[in-house]
């Protein structure tokens, strides 16, 4: 089967575009669906905790090894000094290089917990899509998949941290310019999110690619729609890595809808 037919659906049959407002509706609603299908299935509750789990994990362990040893460390290099004043300064750095082991912990702890917890993702998704009915993936090899997933974020990254970086100068030098700023920033934050976690769907497909993003531009309506939904979830405190499974999830559910034309308002 090519590229064009998986991307497309079955063979023969033309998938229905939907207009751009329902896909955006289509879009704002596919992280709840994923939700949904997690609470309708307990089994894989436990499956859903892991990216958390392995994320407090990580953050626990590295930042128990931080606060044990960093500061044993300052010490053996500037020795406890004698004066109070020594000893303070001592003090300080030991404060502050702890306190950075902790900061470096949790960073790690985060951004560990979604790559090391993709084969459940994966597992998850192909999960939904059985229940979906999608057809049987092809296999592709490990290191193929990798690969694409890799330069994907790397592309990715190179789009979308200039214009982060350009709104964050524009927002220090223009008085009141975040009410225009602040908006872009979310939509272009839940591209961002959109196809890290569409990667999930695009890699059980098997989809090269040139594939991922040209499914992207045609349906950039519903990929805005659930980056959007996803990014204004996030910014709800600690709940980014609970809400992952439900976001791989949604995607699932996204590129299956478009996939098979269902639930689509008619064109006007």
């Amino acid at each position: 089967m090519s590229d064009l037919v998986l991307a497309n659906g079955p063979p023969g049959v033309a998938p229905a575009r939907p207009p751009r407002l329902a896909a955006f509706r289509i879009g704002l609603r596919a992280p709840f669906q994923g939700m949904r299908f997690l609470m309708r299935n307990p089994p894989l509750w436990p499956l859903s905790l892991l990216p958390t789990t392995i994320a407090v994990l990580i953050t626990v362990g590295l930042g128990t090894l931080s606060v044990m040893f960093l500061p044993e460390l300052i010490v053996g290099i500037t020795g406890k000094g004698g004066a109070w004043y020594e000893v303070a300064g001592v003090v300080a750095l030991q404060v502050i290089t702890a306190g950075t082991g902790l900061l470096l912990s949790l960073v790690l702890g985060l951004v560990l917990a979604q790559p090391l917890s993709g084969p459940v993702l994966e597992h998850l998704v192909r999960e939904m899509d059985k229940e979906l009915g999608a057809p049987a993936p092809p296999k592709v090899p490990l290191w193929r998949e990798i690969a694409r997933s890799a330069t994907g974020a790397l592309l990715a990254l190179a789009f979308v941290l200039p214009i982060l970086a350009i709104l964050f100068v524009i927002d220090l030098f223009i008085p009141f310019s975040w009410i225009v700023t602040f908006p872009l920033k979310i939509m272009v934050t839940g591209l961002a999110i959109t196809w890290d976690l569409l990667d999930y769907p695009f890699s059980v497909r098997g989809w090269r690619l040139g594939l991922r993003f040209g499914w992207v531009r045609k349906n950039l309506g519903a990929a805005l729609g659930f980056g959007v939904s996803l990014a204004l979830m996030f910014l709800i405190p600690c709940v980014q890595l609970l809400l992952l499974p439900a976001g791989a999830l949604g995607a699932t559910w996204l590129v299956r809808q478009i996939e098979t034309g269902a639930h689509l308002d008619p064109p006007q």
